[in-house]
């Protein structure tokens, strides 16, 4: 890729993740105000040129992803050359390779702590359910938790938000979610198939 084309697609995720009209795929990495004349003036630019020669295209995507997806994570271009921001991107490239294993590995932790699979999903009193806990403890990746909302008969995330009412963290997360889930594929049957391994298949719900 060409430095410009790293700087555009850099500011393209950063948007995609930090405003709520923005979307990366539907404008396909193009941001309305990015132009080449005041890229040249960035004090920064030496970074993307660094980034240029470091990163295939078809890598560049995730890497950035990776690092941008948490707001206010990555606070100038710099830090995108850390070892920091290297071990993010493996670590996310990672779980999207072998998704399907991550998927079974976090639903075996999770529910190995409860009686019935249902438990850890249920939300009693406004509290947060075991699933969302051990996300926000880093027990269990976000990605199981999209995943989860995308093959539960009724849309997790919704109930989520009707019965967490004041919870501080959960808009956050679940932005975040909504706005990783097109860069990650899989395939639903395969999903609730590794699902199905621990309660009765969806399909057999009431």
């Amino acid at each position: 890729m060409e430095p410009y084309e790293v700087y555009e697609r850099y500011v393209a995720i950063k948007l995609h993740f930090t405003s709520n009209s923005y979307d990366f795929h539907k404008y396909n990495g193009h941001v309305k105000n990015a132009n080449q004349a005041n890229f040249e003036k960035r004090r920064d630019l030496p970074f993307f040129y660094k980034l240029s020669y470091k990163y295939k295209e078809s890598e560049m995507t995730d890497f950035l992803v990776a690092n941008l997806m948490e707001p206010g994570l990555i606070t100038y271009a710099g830090e995108l050359l850390s070892k920091e921001a290297e071990r993010r991107y493996r670590g996310f490239l990672g779980r999207k390779m072998s998704l399907r294993e991550v998927f079974k590995d976090d639903l075996t932790k999770l529910f190995s702590q409860v009686d019935e699979p249902i438990e850890a999903l249920v939300i009693e009193d406004g509290q947060n359910p075991l699933i969302l806990k051990e996300v926000y403890a880093g027990n269990c990746t976000l990605e199981t938790l999209i995943i989860m909302n995308d093959i539960l008969p009724l849309e997790y995330f919704a109930v989520l938000s009707t019965k967490l009412g004041e919870d501080i963290l959960w808009p956050d997360t679940r932005q975040k979610a909504i706005k990783l889930r097109p860069f990650i594929k899989y395939s639903k049957p395969k999903m609730k198939k590794i699902l199905a391994e621990f309660i009765k298949p969806l399909d057999k719900q009431e």
